[in-house]
């Protein structure tokens, strides 16, 4: 079977996350669990997100020959569960893509593509006590209406920020996993310049947590935020190399680390010059097609890797924890 490596990259600064401890990690992010699209009557549809906590999202529109209707999480992740796109039968809403936005401001925007905006109106209700947020979409002859239990509250719409039809490759959310190629370095960063009042960064710890939502982690402590390279290997034994460019190894941290996970079967740490730098190489199971997902905690100096399947191009189908 043919292995294919999908990259998704986040650094990102977001506060309280790992806050108490790495094994929080997969419950402390905020995480879009599910998407669903229902049919009330021919001028009423509706639009469910399922949420791990009370999360408003900034709400726009976008018109012109794709109109749509853009929810963006910041800070939030996509479950596994949550498909990238998908084609809904609305008479209003005809397709639903979710993708993950990395930079400076992570986040993850969900769009409603939609036959039209004329005469359209929508309505979200945020229920804090169910975590869900509920988007009535109506025609201009219909009257919105929900009934639900619990404490809600108000998603205020903002006016479309400028956004050009075209957008620029640093803006466009990433809404279809791509395979990366193999060999090729895919640049999650570049650390910043050291300076003499800068710490010499430090690679001081790498752990594995088999049990996360999200999929299997390998968490990387560091010193600052010295943010690796990261490529995936396809021919032969699959693999991830992550490189730490004039980053020093830790004596604490050894050279063979057992994983024995699903996916990820062993992690291998070692030293490199010319140029300086540590490698961290993590062996994985073979014969499956890999999503593969980065985010860099700055706060904490914690940058994680998070391995995945994928089947049939789609997220790995598994139970949201």
């Amino acid at each position: 079977m043919k292995k294919i490596f999908t990259v998704i990259t986040a650094c990102q600064i977001l506060p309280l996350l790992f806050a108490c401890c790495l094994a929080a990690a997969s419950t402390a992010n905020p995480v879009l669990r599910n998407l669903n699209h229902t049919t009330l009557s021919p001028e009423t549809e509706k639009v469910t997100m399922q949420l791990n906590g009370a999360h408003s999202p900034t709400i726009f529109t976008l018109k012109g020959d794709t109109p749509r209707i853009v929810f963006d999480f910041p800070g939030m992740i996509q479950a596994r569960t949550v498909a990238n796109s998908t084609q809904v039968d609305g008479k209003m809403v005809q397709r639903i893509r979710v993708g993950m936005h990395t930079g400076d401001e992570p986040k993850t925007r969900v769009v409603l593509d939609v036959a039209s905006l004329d005469g359209v109106t929508f309505t979200p209700h945020l229920d804090e006590q169910a975590q869900v947020l509920t988007v009535l979409i109506t025609a201009s002859t219909a009257t919105p209406e929900l009934k639900a239990e619990g404490k809600k509250t108000a998603v205020t719409t903002q006016p479309a920020p400028p956004i050009h039809e075209t957008p620029s490759p640093e803006t466009t959310p990433t809404f279809e996993p791509l395979p990366a190629p193999a060999e090729r370095p895919i640049e999650v960063a570049t650390a910043p310049a050291l300076t003499p009042e800068t710490t010499q960064p430090r690679l001081l710890n790498i752990s594995f947590d088999p049990t996360a939502a999200q999929g299997e982690m390998v968490l990387f402590k560091l010193n600052g935020f010295f943010p690796p390279s990261v490529r995936g290997v396809e021919e032969g034994n699959p693999r991830v190399i992550c490189d730490f460019d004039a980053v020093e190894l830790a004596d604490t941290v050894g050279n063979t680390i057992e994983a024995d996970g699903r996916y990820v079967k062993n992690i291998r740490v070692g030293k490199h010059t010319n140029p300086e730098r540590v490698r961290v190489v993590l062996d994985l199971e073979p014969n499956k097609s890999y999503d593969l997902q980065q985010v860099f905690f700055r706060e904490d100096n914690l940058f994680v890797m998070i391995v995945n399947t994928l089947e049939d191009g789609q997220p790995f189908n598994a139970p949201v924890q």
